[in-house]
């Protein structure tokens, strides 16, 4: 049997495509969801900012990461994050693997794990619960669990990713409320449209 694509041979007859072909997929797949961010991002930067900006350093850098450090992402959301992550230098890792468990991304600086809730994947169920409890246990408790719906991505990230979370975590400590999904959002709301107005006060 043969690769479809390039013609190797195969070591099992129930393949049709060799380890190099099958990582360059991965890797277009991946292509595809990051133009889509790229223009998704470029969209929300000039709507707020009134301002144009390429994020073309910072396609380059994810591309890098793609080939070099088999960086994955399995939504346009966790890729518009990616790339407001690298534009203000913030060291982050996608779709991180604790245990039985994956996350969005990990954020080792901030200590934040960060989850982007879309109706298909994710719950505000006694599981999730249960699975942030578990994977925030596994790191000692000194990680912190937020999230945000992916229908507010990248619009309430646009205006600072990092302060956009210290803002939800700081609010949470006064509030004393755990992680949920509805919440963190409306924090991120919250935030964002605050510094929209402090930018429009400043025009």
């Amino acid at each position: 049997m043969n690769c479809i694509f390039c013609g190797a041979e195969l070591n099992s007859s129930k393949k049709y495509i060799c380890t190099t072909c099958n990582e360059k997929r991965r890797q277009l797949r991946i292509y595809v969801k990051l133009n889509k961010a790229i223009n998704k991002t470029k969209k929300s930067h000039t709507r707020v900012f009134h301002a144009s900006y390429d994020f073309e350093k910072e396609r380059l850098c994810i591309i890098n990461k793609i080939k070099t450090k088999k960086f994955d992402f399995k939504s346009t959301e966790e890729m518009c994050v990616a790339l407001l992550a690298e534009k203000e230098g913030i060291k982050y890792i996608p779709n991180y693997r604790i245990g039985p468990y994956t996350v969005d991304f990990l954020f080792p600086d901030l200590k934040v794990f960060l989850e982007i809730d879309g109706s298909i994947y994710h719950t505000d169920n006694q599981s999730e619960i249960l699975r942030e409890k578990q994977i925030v246990t596994a790191f000692n408790n000194i990680f912190s669990f937020i999230r945000i719906d992916a229908t507010e991505v990248p619009n309430c990230l646009i205006t600072g990713l990092k302060d956009s979370i210290d803002y939800v975590l700081s609010e949470r400590i006064i509030s004393k409320n755990v992680s949920h999904l509805q919440e963190d959002t409306l924090r991120f709301i919250e935030f964002s449209d605050l510094q929209k107005y402090l930018l429009r006060k400043s025009i």
